[in-house]
């Protein structure tokens, strides 16, 4: 009865970070990220205190110790020191859920947090195009052409969905017909909501996650050949049709060449990343302090980049 209780708990903890952290306009507070944190590290510690069986070690642990030995001695040596800590307190975090779901959830606790983060992206994609078709208020978001839902900034909701969409289809993989239909039309929604969120990058990332994903699929023989040639046709109908449609989408489209138009354009990413490596080449070693890129690029900021 015990176990019970504390797998219950533990789920249960799981699924308010889950769910508070994008409703919280997507974590962009420090209250909201310091709660998410809290909350976290009391999960952390019940199954360090509970945790009565061997730990489940990981083919990534060695990497993950190297990063974590990394980030304390960056923080030692941190041009701002207060940032570095913040930083450190997710990482560590991020470490912590890691382990805590390889050696606390069994299978069912697995497919419930897969549902519910299916459930948390199509309820949230809903939400946001009913905002950006004027049945509700967006009045928080950043530009009224982007799909955000209860985010601040576009591409942080399509980073959302960029994770969702994949564990959306391989959910759908090991569903019966019934259920199928349903994550079918969770999918459809997702995909809908992705599209008009207008995140170049996203759909760029989203596109050879799925790619590299089928080809694992189709290599594993879990999905025919075919699934490649489908996955590329699917590809195909949804840019032409977003594109031809006309509006901002078609806009954002035409704007992934562009290198000179806007803030946001490449060209200004160019120059941050010109910069960025001149921040590398000075600090070869441990950097200037993980989470310290904000405070410590501006010196480094090359001819051209005025924001």
């Amino acid at each position: 009865m015990k176990k019970e209780i504390y797998k219950g708990f533990i789920w249960l903890g799981m699924a308010v970070v889950i769910i508070f952290t994008p409703l919280a306009r997507g974590g962009m507070t420090v209250w909201a990220v310091m709660s998410a944190l809290s909350i976290v590290y009391l999960l952390i510690f019940a199954w360090l205190v509970k945790s009565t069986h061997k730990f489940q070690s990981t083919a990534i642990d060695i990497p993950l110790l190297l990063l974590a030995i990394l980030a304390v001695i960056s923080f030692a040596f941190s041009i701002y020191k207060y940032a570095s800590f913040n930083a450190l307190l997710s990482l560590f975090a991020f470490i912590g859920i890691y382990y805590l779901i390889v050696n606390n959830f069994d299978k069912v606790m697995v497919r419930r947090l897969i549902t519910l983060v299916i459930c948390l992206g199509t309820g949230l994609s809903i939400y946001g195009l009913l905002q950006y078709f004027g049945y509700l208020d967006h009045s928080w978001w950043r530009h009224d052409n982007f799909l955000t839902a209860s985010y601040i900034n576009h591409n942080h909701f399509a980073g959302l969905l960029e994770l969702v969409i994949p564990v959306s289809f391989a959910m759908l993989l090991t569903r019966r017909r019934k259920k199928a239909v349903v994550i079918v039309s969770a999918l459809i929604i997702m995909i809908t909501a992705f599209v008009f969120a207008q995140s170049r990058g996203a759909w760029l990332s989203l596109g050879v996650s799925l790619f590299v994903m089928t080809v694992i699929l189709v290599n594993k023989k879990i999905i025919p050949m075919r699934s490649i040639f489908i996955f590329l046709i699917v590809v195909t109908l949804l840019i032409s049709f977003a594109y031809f449609n006309g509006g901002f989408v078609s806009e954002r489209i035409d704007s992934i060449g562009d290198i000179v138009k806007g803030k946001d354009s490449l060209f200004m990413r160019l120059k941050i990343w010109d910069g960025t490596t001149n921040l590398i080449l000075h600090n070869p070693l441990i950097g200037t302090g993980i989470g310290t890129f904000v405070w410590a690029l501006p010196g480094y900021r090359p001819e051209g980049l005025n924001v």
